[in-house]
C-alpha cells in the first residue's frame, strides 16, 4: 500500500486519499496505515454480498449509508456495490 501511494505521487503528481481494497484486503491494520499514510475515504465495503465461500468478508448485512471508520473514525466509510438496495430491491 506504501509503495502504490508512492509511485502514483511519483508518476501522476497526486496524493491518493481514496482506497478500495483488492482481493478482501480491508482490516483493522489496514485502516491504520490508510490513516498514516493520509487516505480519507475507503470504498471496500460491498453491501448485498457476500463473498465467504472465496474466504472473503460478509457484506449481506451491511448499510449503504457512509460511515466513520478507523483510528479515532478517521475514515470515511462510502459502501460500493453492484447489488440492487433500496427500492429496487
Amino acid at each position: 500500500m506504501r509503495t502504490l501511494r508512492s509511485t502514483i505521487e511519483e508518476n501522476l503528481g497526486v496524493r491518493p486519499v481514496v482506497f478500495k481494497a483488492g482481493c478482501y484486503g480491508l482490516s483493522r491494520d489496514i485502516l491504520e496505515i490508510m490513516v498514516e499514510q493520509g487516505y480519507e475515504v475507503d470504498c471496500s465495503t460491498a453491501p448485498g454480498f457476500d463473498f465467504r465461500s472465496d474466504g472473503g468478508p460478509n457484506f449481506l448485512d451491511s448499510c449503504i449509508d457512509c460511515f466513520w471508520c478507523g483510528p479515532e473514525e478517521k475514515i470515511l466509510g462510502i459502501p460500493t456495490t453492484g447489488a440492487l438496495t433500496g427500492l429496487w430491491q
